[in-house]
């Protein structure tokens, strides 16, 4: 009869998903212990997949998660029945993080890994011991469970992640309080494949989770979306447009205090902080502030000749990427029957990518509209998340957007992503003070940011 979907990438903490689907139960086949085709099961042990069909020959995932809630509505004439999921990072996220044989001076993590062995577990290779037991999630009778972190690459500059002194925490608490708030990155869950027995390999199922350190799309992940009020070309319709300043989202102040009150080495931690000073005149002192962040060092240490942030260069970067507020699209809304109606052919695959779970959040986009009285201009911007309400008519989608200048990575010659000081230049060091841990010029004033 209905459904809806959220799903959303918040900088800076784990990314969650949601879906509610109600069904026509007049038939009695949901209702419990009535005889029906579906009153046995457990539901609570079944996950929920919504899959979009689009020209009649392609499934793109749009949702997969795990059953929590089931309403029955039944007054003897008519029956609903309401099933609500969320998703498999959001299920991890209440679990207790179980912790075995963990010496924190011997086992230290790149970021991305540091994530993947809190999820899948980790087994240290050379003693046997196991230092992490993984997180668990239903089985969906399957023999295997694997948690997979996909995103960027584990040789990039990341922080090291010590875990010391979180017995106790959840998933949650360390994603949300002590990993992702340090470059900041971004986490969410992109899609489960379920994979069948060949051979001698059990059936297992793989919950994907994606992990964009610093806000960087690798290339593999990455879809450019274009959104234009007459679309041409491999351009999406939208009707709804909401634009405005992102004064809620400004970050000026920013307080960093690492979890281990001893530095690695044996100097005491301090609590780090920066402000960005111009932006605490104009609008006043905006502060976030993280107590129990899992970054090794207090300051910059070179490691194997890479320069490793610390404490204080989290401070900085929370309190240069987001000192300006930002005058855009907020969100848009377009629908199924209007992508069918308005957008040109070469437009297919993009839409089925913008379906996706996987390519269809935290990528770059382009709207482009014509204020009244004004001309057209195009709005640089990021997919943070999306609300999609589906009816048997229709199916409409709402999408919310973040600036792209703050929140996305330079990429060389890139044609969205290579902007520095508000032009599409190649990068001349001459031109722009960089410095590899803050970006340059400390923080940018347009352009997207340089890691």
């Amino acid at each position: 009869m209905g459904a809806t979907i959220k799903q959303t990438v918040p900088v800076g903490q784990m990314g969650g998903g949601s879906a509610t689907i109600q069904l026509d139960n007049n038939d009695g086949a949901f209702t419990p212990l009535n005889g029906g085709t579906y009153s046995d099961l457990n539901v609570y042990s079944y996950a929920l997949e919504i899959r979009a069909l689009v020209n009649d020959s392609y499934y793109e995932d749009v949702f997969f998660g795990f059953v929590s809630d089931f309403t029955l509505t039944d007054d003897g004439r008519n029956s609903t029945v309401q099933i609500s999921a969320v998703d498999p990072l959001t299920l991890a996220a209440r679990s207790k993080v179980e912790f075995l044989n963990l010496d924190p001076l011997q086992y230290v993590f790149r970021q991305n890994l540091g994530i993947r062995y809190l999820l899948d577990g980790y087994v240290e290779p050379v003693t046997g011991s196991t230092i992490f037991e993984q997180v668990k999630a239903p089985f969906l009778g399957v023999d295997t469970i694997v948690w997979q972190v996909q995103g960027i690459d584990v040789q990039t500059i990341e922080p090291i992640i010590e875990f010391v002194g979180y017995d106790g925490y959840t998933v949650a608490d360390l994603l949300n309080s002590s990993i992702l708030p340090i470059n900041p990155a971004v986490c969410f869950s992109s899609w489960s494949d379920f994979f069948p027995a060949v051979g001698a390999f059990p059936d297992r199922i793989v919950y994907n989770v994606s992990v964009y350190d610093g806000s960087k799309v690798p290339e593999f992940y990455r879809q450019d979306f274009v959104f234009s009020e007459n679309p041409t070309g491999t351009e999406l319709p939208f009707t709804t447009l909401d634009r405005g300043y992102n004064m809620d989202d400004v970050v000026n102040s920013a307080q960093i205090t690492r979890n281990d009150p001893l530095q690695y080495g044996g100097a005491a931690t301090e609590t780090k902080t920066y402000e960005s000073a111009e932006s605490v005149q104009r609008y006043g002192g905006r502060n976030v502030q993280y107590s129990t962040v899992a970054i090794r060092w207090d300051d910059t240490t070179e490691n194997f000749g890479v320069l490793e942030p610390g404490a204080q260069q989290t401070a900085e970067r929370w309190a240069n990427m987001y000192d300006t507020p930002r005058f855009q699209a907020k969100s848009i809304v377009l629908s199924a029957k209007q992508v069918e109606a308005l957008a040109d052919d070469a437009a297919s695959l993009v839409w089925r990518r913008y379906l996706d779970s996987f390519y269809g959040l935290w990528n770059p986009a382009q709207v482009k509209y014509t204020p009244t009285g004004g001309s057209q201009r195009t709005d640089n911007v990021v997919v943070s998340s999306r609300t999609i309400n589906i009816t048997p008519q229709d199916a409409t989608i709402k999408i919310e957007l973040l600036p792209m200048v703050d929140n996305m990575n330079f990429i060389l010659d890139d044609s969205q992503l290579g902007k520095l000081g508000g032009t599409l230049d190649v990068y001349d060091d001459t031109d722009y003070t960089y410095d590899e841990l803050f970006g340059y010029d400390g923080h940018p004033v347009e352009g997207n940011r340089l890691y």
